[in-house]
């Protein structure tokens, strides 16, 4: 597999990964609304965050 096509594939993994987390934090804040002392959109939030703090200090490295 050449780097064009290796781009391609992994640009389209990402995207549907970031799909599939956008519709997860969106049907955890739906789940919310109906009920407010559900802590697992909290737990989901948190996760997210921390994880994507990590990944992007880890790609401000790779830019370097």
């Amino acid at each position: 597999m050449n780097l064009k096509d290796n781009i391609e594939v992994r640009e389209k993994t990402v995207r549907l990964q970031l799909e599939y987390l956008r519709s997860l934090l969106n049907e955890g804040s739906k789940a919310y609304k109906n009920n407010p002392n559900d802590w697992k959109y909290l737990m989901m939030l948190t996760t997210c965050e921390k994880t994507l703090e990590i990944l992007n200090e880890e790609l401000n490295e790779i830019k370097k």
